[in-house]
């Protein structure tokens, strides 16, 4: 906020002292014409009749005060109207300012969601695309392995058939030392 340009508390002070003086005022006038009006209708009964018939009673001094005071009282509710029509307008517009401070703080909200949703929906995307190209390689992993089981059964078959070999084999060894050790004497 500019530093020269006062706050709403100051100006509303500043307007208060100013009306506060305009009351005063109207009511030192009005007490300062009762007491010339006093002193006037004094001096008239210290007169004599015809000059006391130019200067008026005392009764039609009081009805012009009373008159005057009447003015002064309809210029205070006027400004006292204008102050408050002030007031309502600046509140009504604060109040503006209020909510729309609001919904732009709710918007800003729903932004932000939005981009959030948008950057998961992104980020799942993405992993979907994973799952589906692991999902792919797992079923060529899987066509490869059945088309392959059959030389894993033959590779099977073959190792069957080499340990029975290898046991004829060790059977055939062991009978050949025997014979050895049978027929070394002869020999």
């Amino acid at each position: 906020m500019d530093n020269n340009t006062p706050s709403l508390e100051e100006t509303q002070t500043n307007e208060e002292i100013s009306e506060n003086q305009t009351l005063k005022e109207s009511q030192d006038q009005q007490e300062e014409q009762i007491t010339s009006n006093k002193q006037d209708d004094q001096q008239l009964n210290s007169q004599s009749p015809q000059t006391r018939s130019r200067k008026g009673s005392y009764r039609q001094r009081s009805v012009s005060a009373a008159s005057e005071k009447q003015e002064i009282t309809t210029n205070i509710n006027q400004l006292n109207r204008t102050k408050l029509t002030q007031l309502s307008d600046q509140m009504f517009h604060n109040f503006v300012d209020l909510l729309q401070g609001e919904m732009e703080a709710g918007f800003n909200e729903l932004t932000l969601l939005e981009q959030m949703n948008k950057t998961i929906s992104n980020k799942y995307e993405g992993l979907n695309q994973q799952s589906d190209e692991i999902r792919m390689d797992l079923q060529k992993m899987r066509q490869m392995y059945e088309s392959l089981q059959t030389y894993f059964q033959q590779v099977d078959d073959i190792d069957r058939a080499t340990i029975e070999l290898a046991t004829i084999v060790n059977y055939l060894d062991q009978y050949t030392k025997q014979l050895e050790i049978q027929l070394k004497p002869y020999l």
